[in-house]
């Protein structure tokens, strides 16, 4: 199965070929523990931990059904989640200067 990011769709070209979706396939579960368009096999619980400037910002971003976002004394937010594929956490993590990974 291929993911793919429809506004970076530039062309289409129709051709005469069929696709038969199995009949166990579900888009849901598919989905449930990826982060973007990575989807792995793994089973990773994460935990970062986001400082004030940053957490307002983070809680709007929720794009995925199992984190749990939790808004710590201090005002640091701390969001875990399971995912399928640490790849696409990554490369998102390296853009927040205001983090610090906890797990794994």
């Amino acid at each position: 199965m291929r993911t793919f990011a429809v506004s970076r769709i530039q062309k289409i070209t129709i051709r005469n070929r069929n696709f038969t979706k199995p009949r166990d396939f579900s888009p849901e579960t598919y989905h449930a523990k990826c982060c973007g368009a990575f989807v792995g096999t793994g089973d990773h619980s994460v935990i970062v931990r986001f400082t004030p400037t940053a957490a307002a910002q983070i809680q709007e971003r929720f794009w995925h059904e199992t984190p749990q976002a939790r808004e710590l004394v201090d005002g640091r937010l701390e969001l875990r989640s399971h995912l399928d594929s640490l790849d696409e956490i990554q490369r998102w993590m390296k853009g927040w200067a205001f983090q610090r990974i906890r797990s794994p």
